[in-house]
This record gives structure tokens, sequence and C-alpha cells, in this order.
């Protein structure tokens, strides 16, 4: 497996400014987080997590307005906290207690002198902060950000393809998806999202779980890869066989869309007008009430989406942030992780040589889109 440096002294830096900014903004005497994906962003990638199926992790990081800062977690966490995540080599003191002692509330409490604390996760004496409220701080990714999730990018698209490569007709939704998984884990990447569909499935929903449907003509892959907290989303489909006319012709006005959306996420665009043109480009191919079926993607990088692109959208794009767009027309869509830079679009999840793309050309600019590989 490939490793990726996790993170540098800048970047850590650069996280304890953007935590102890928004302490002063708020007006709170610490900040305390525990969910497992804001935990990840502010220490540049560790993980606190033990079960895999829950959002709050075992080991919890604190930021007091005095300039403190720690990790609170229980005699059964600590070793592993601080051996393999060296939490301590990015300034944190560890606040541990026997795993039948360990009262987090009542830690926090002492360390920031009962005065109210932010949490993301409700806990006595503390405001709850919603998503909303933390989420901004991690939308300009540092470079070494860019760096792990060019790395994740990578290994999300060669599983795509060599999954694609490796299923045939005969086989179920559940060993097809099983299979693409397994070319995730191989790497050390979580499968945080895994859909499947077969044939008529693909045309019937947009969220096509797997199931024990077998394949036939061909088949819809959707891979949402998570690794050092942050999330890769992409989209690839095969066919056994020729392309049906009809599919091809909804697939090429989905990678159209799909170009005019990426083509126009740059550094201070408006979201709502990003998506007014992706609108516009739906009804242009033909299919102007596509976009009411499906959401059309969105700001990513530590969650799924961030945000989701509305028509009524306020938001900037920034620099440095990633965005996932997933236009789709019944039977197909078109996903690729990007990162907006002022030096231009960094695909992280482009497609090898060993795919078949196209170039599309749009009055908001051009991109090579994935097309549809016949096997």
């Amino acid at each position: 497996m490939t490793t990726i440096p996790v993170a540098g002294a800048e970047e850590i830096a650069e996280k304890d400014r953007r935590v102890r900014s928004f302490l002063a903004e708020r007006d709170l005497s610490g900040l305390l987080i525990s969910q497992r994906y804001p935990f990840a962003w502010a220490t540049g990638g560790r993980d606190n997590h033990v079960p895999k199926g829950t959002d709050v992790g075992a080991g919890h990081a604190l930021w007091t307005r005095d300039g403190g800062k720690y990790l609170l977690c229980d005699s059964i966490e600590e070793p592993r906290l601080r051996d393999e995540e060296m939490l301590e080599e990015q300034g944190f003191s560890f606040v541990a207690a026997p795993w039948y002692a360990f009262d987090l509330a009542a830690e926090v409490q002492k360390l920031t002198g009962g005065v109210p604390f932010g949490a993301d996760t409700p806990i006595g004496g503390a405001t709850l902060l919603a998503a909303r409220d933390l989420a901004p701080l991690r939308y300009e990714l540092t470079p070494d950000e860019i760096a792990r999730y060019r790395w994740l990018g990578s290994v999300a698209s060669e599983a795509l393809e060599t999954a694609a490569q490796a299923i045939d007709p005969g086989m179920t939704e559940h060993e097809i998806g099983a299979v693409l998984d397994h070319f995730l884990e191989d790497e050390g990447v979580t499968p945080h999202l895994t859909l499947v569909a077969a044939d008529e499935r693909a045309r019937r929903f947009r969220h096509p779980i797997p199931t024990g449907k077998t394949a036939e003509k061909y088949v819809m892959l959707v891979t949402g890869a998570q690794a050092y907290g942050l999330i890769t989303c992409a989209t690839r489909i095969v066919s056994f066989g020729p392309v049906d006319a009809d599919l091809a012709r909804r697939h090429d006005a989905t990678c159209t869309v799909d170009t005019v959306l990426n083509a126009s996420t740059t550094p201070g665009a408006s979201v709502g007008e990003v998506f007014a043109r992706a609108q516009a480009a739906y009804a242009e191919q033909g299919f102007p009430d596509e976009w009411t079926h499906h959401h059309q993607g969105g700001a990513t990088g530590y969650a799924g989406r961030d945000y989701k692109a509305t028509p009524t959208s306020t938001q900037t794009v920034l620099p440095n942030q990633a965005f996932a767009w997933n236009p789709s027309i019944a039977g197909t869509k078109c996903e690729d992780t990007v990162v907006a830079t002022e030096d231009g679009l960094i695909v992280l999840t482009a497609c090898s040589e060993n795919w078949p793309t196209r170039r599309y050309e749009t009055p908001f600019g051009a991109m090579d889109r994935p097309l549809i590989l016949e096997r």
C-alpha cells in the first residue's frame, strides 16, 4: 500500500488558527470535536473511530481559549491514539482516565473553567454546534490535504476501472459491490458509499443500493471512497456488448451537463449561477426536467456533500474547495470529484488511459468525460 504523509506542521498550524478564530468569533471558552470526519480534518487525517457505523469517535479533541489543546479519551484508546495517531506531535496534551471512570463532560468543564464551550455532539454544559457551523472551517483545502486527496482520487478511479473489468454478466449487484469494495479496502480505503445498478434498476432508482439483482446488459458503479477523513465520489458505467443507442444519447447529454457544471466551478463563482447553467444545459440537451429527479451534487471534502447546490444557493466557490457534481438522466450518470483552484480545475478521480473518454466543448469550458466502457 502506498502511504501519503498525513500532515505537516504548516497544515496543523493552519487548522489551529482557524479553530481559535472560530472561538473568538463565537465567544466560546473552548471547542470540542468528537465526530470522526471533523476530527480527521482538525488533526490532518488522524483517526479516532472504533465502530465503523458511528459518527462519533472514541477520542475527543479540545481547544481552549487560553491556548490549551487536549486529547481526551479513556484508558482503552490512549495507547493507540498516542502510538499510532501520534497526536502529541501535533501539540495535544493527553487527558485520559480509566475506562470505567472516564467522564468526558466533567473533564471538559474542568479545562474550560465551566464557561460555555462549543461541541459538535451533545454533551453536558456545551453549546451544540450544527454541521453548518463548523463546515466552513474546512472548505479551503491546504496543500497537504490536496496531496492526500489526489492519492485517494487515483485509488478510487483505479478501483472503479478494475472492478468494471473484473465483473461479468450473471453476477449479482451484491457480488459486484463486493468486488469494487475489495479494490478499495486493499489500499486501506474505506467504502463510505457503494451503489450498484444493473440494467433497469439504473433507470428506476437514483440511489441504487446493491441488491440480489443479476446483471445482464450493463452496470452502473458508484463509489464514495474515504481515507484520511476525505471522501471522493465517482461513477462509471460498463456495458456487456455494444451500448444501447438510447442509453448512449442519454449519457452524452449527461456528460455535457457535467462539463458545464465543472467548467463553471471556478473560485469566486456563484453556486446558484453554476446550477442555473446546468438547468439550461439539461433543457438544451432535450431533458429539461431531469434535474428535478436527483440532486446535482455540490461541495465535498470531509462529507459526502458539505452542501448540495440548488436553484437558490447563495454560496460562492472558494479557492481550493472540493466539489463533486453528479448530473443524471434516467439510466445514466456522470460524476467525478474536483478541486477548484486559481490555476484551474484538478480532477481527482480522472480516468486512466484505459478508460474511454471524450472531450466535451461548452461555452464555459471543455473537459474530458468518461464514456460507457464496452466489453
